[in-house]
């Protein structure tokens, strides 16, 4: 499978980790309820010029970028003020994103024969 996760990107509790593949989950075996698994995988930001209105007096050429499949920004913008300001995501560009707490559930022991 791999190829969205690097190799190097996964630490368990600040110590490297191996991959381990099944399917399309990532396994992690032995750990422990506090232990802290980190997943790390590049989001590319990319630009794209598209053409509204082409041959025609309309016509307008738009860049847009993009943050993985996300349209983050568009421009020209239309700076009239009663214009809504779409795709101004600036949130979603920043290099950190905001965590979020979950619980998983992990058998208390290996089930074998099923």
């Amino acid at each position: 499978m791999g190829g969205i996760v690097p190799d190097d990107a996964v630490d368990v509790s600040g110590k490297k980790a191996p991959l381990d593949w099944v399917g399309r989950y990532l396994m992690f075996e032995n750990r422990n309820p506090t232990d802290v698994v980190t997943l790390q995988f590049p989001v590319r930001e990319t630009t794209a010029r598209y053409t509204v209105n082409a041959q025609t007096p309309h016509e307008k050429i738009y860049t847009c970028t993009f943050r993985g499949s996300t349209l983050v920004n568009i421009s020209p913008r239309d700076e009239h003020p009663t214009s809504y300001r779409f795709y101004l995501r600036d949130e979603m560009r920043r290099d950190k994103t905001p965590m979020k707490k979950v619980t998983r559930f992990v058998c208390d022991r290996l089930i074998r024969d099923w």
